[in-house]
C-alpha cells in the first residue's frame, strides 16, 4: 500500500514539474531603455520577475499564482510597466518598466485571469496551453480599456 501511495505522489510531482516548464507568456523590457533587459514569465504554476542588475547577475522573484494579490499595468501610447503585489511583498511590490504596451496589457490580462481561477479553485492543469492562454486572457481582460 505504501508503495502505491509513493507511486501516485511521484506521478503528481512529475506532472507538476512538466507543467511548470510550460511557459504561457514571457516578455522582456526594451533595449536601449534598459541596457540589460528584465523579464517577466508566466507559467502554469507561477510568475517570475527577473531583474538583471549586471551581466550574469540577476534578482529572480517567483510567486505562485495563488499568492498574488494584484497585478497592475501602467500604459502609455507605446510603453508600459507591470507592478505585482503578493502576500509576501505587500509593502514592496515588484515592478518592471519599459515593456511594450501590448505586452504589458496581455501579461496583466493573463495573470489577472489566473488569479480569478485560483480564487474560484478552478483546476486548469488539463486545459491545453493555447486554449488556456485564450481563456485566461479573456477572463482577465478589462472591458473598460481603450
Amino acid at each position: 500500500m505504501a508503495q502505491a501511495i509513493t507511486d501516485q505522489e511521484t506521478e503528481k510531482l512529475y506532472k507538476v514539474t512538466v507543467q511548470a516548464n510550460d511557459t504561457l507568456f514571457s516578455i522582456d523590457s526594451i533595449f536601449p531603455f534598459t541596457l540589460i533587459p528584465d523579464t517577466v514569465t508566466l507559467d502554469r504554476e507561477k510568475v517570475t520577475f527577473i531583474h538583471r542588475l549586471f551581466f550574469q547577475t540577476a534578482q529572480i522573484i517567483s510567486v505562485r499564482i495563488s499568492e498574488i494579490l494584484s497585478i497592475e499595468a501602467d500604459v502609455g501610447p507605446l510603453f508600459g510597466s507591470l507592478k505585482m503585489t503578493s502576500r509576501f511583498f505587500v509593502k514592496n511590490p515588484t515592478r518592471i518598466n519599459w515593456l511594450w504596451r501590448e505586452d504589458a496589457i496581455k501579461m496583466r490580462d493573463l495573470i489577472q485571469g489566473y488569479i480569478i481561477t485560483a480564487q474560484k479553485e478552478i483546476d486548469c492543469s488539463n486545459t491545453p496551453t493555447e486554449e488556456l492562454k485564450l481563456l485566461l486572457q479573456n477572463l482577465g481582460h478589462s472591458s473598460t480599456e481603450k
